[in-house]
């Protein structure tokens, strides 16, 4: 009777029947394997996707305006006595006319890249003063006559400040000049016969995005001997 088989019967321990269900069982682990690993591709995939979409998304100034992050030059002028750091990416235009000794001269202007050339970005500006010819004046009587216009025109807000170590007086305004919309600070100290100031203009939504940069700057700025 062991020895019986009937049509259709598989001795359910004959070798055939056992390599058969090996083999299923380690293709179904391979099969399962592979899925899971296509998973985890697909995944770290789809995560890798948004993460350099987020990236893409932030702007060229989000990204690079950090004042820790930019290459800075240094700016000296030995006739003026005076040395500022600037960003190397920065427009830097001198004033190249023959300096008088009697008239305030913006000596640089300092300019950041821009898109587009009707953008009307910003700036900063040194100048100095001479006020050899002038009756002694205090700081604060400078910065009174200096101001007073802007009073009128702008919304102005006044406070003290330090200068290249000396102390000085600060001013931010905002305000419509020659139909554009600005939003500006200055900041002025006298050292001997020399009026400095350093002032900063932006248009109101640019105004805060450039500012570390434009305080490094102006923390940076030394007074030097005159040669």
């Amino acid at each position: 009777m062991d020895n019986l088989h009937f049509p259709g019967y598989k001795n359910p321990y004959s070798i055939e029947l056992l390599y058969s269900k090996m083999y299923n069982e380690i293709f179904a682990r391979a099969v399962i394997k592979t899925v899971g690993t296509l998973l985890l591709v697909a995944a770290f995939s789809m995560s890798f996707y948004f993460q350099s979409r987020e990236a893409m998304a932030q702007t060229p100034e989000q990204s690079n305006n950090s004042s820790n992050s930019i290459n800075f030059l240094t700016y000296e002028n030995s006739i003026f006595g005076i040395k500022i750091l600037y960003p190397s990416n920065w427009d830097k235009q001198q004033n190249t006319s023959r300096f008088s000794s009697s008239n305030d001269v913006n000596l640089v202007t300092f300019s950041p890249p821009f898109k587009n050339t009707s953008d009307i970005v910003g700036k900063l500006v040194v100048q100095v003063d001479n006020l050899s010819d002038v009756k002694p004046i205090t700081l604060a009587e400078y910065a009174n006559d200096t101001v007073s216009d802007l009073r009128q025109d702008f919304k102005v807000i006044e406070s003290n400040a330090t200068l290249a170590g000396n102390p000085a007086y600060k001013v931010v305004y905002s305000g419509i000049e020659a139909n554009v919309d600005l939003q500006a600070m200055m900041v002025m100290t006298i050292k001997g016969d020399r009026a400095y100031i350093v002032s900063y203009t932006a248009e109101p939504e640019k105004y805060s995005y450039y500012l570390p940069t434009i305080q490094k700057m102006i923390d940076s700025f030394e007074i030097l001997k005159r040669k």
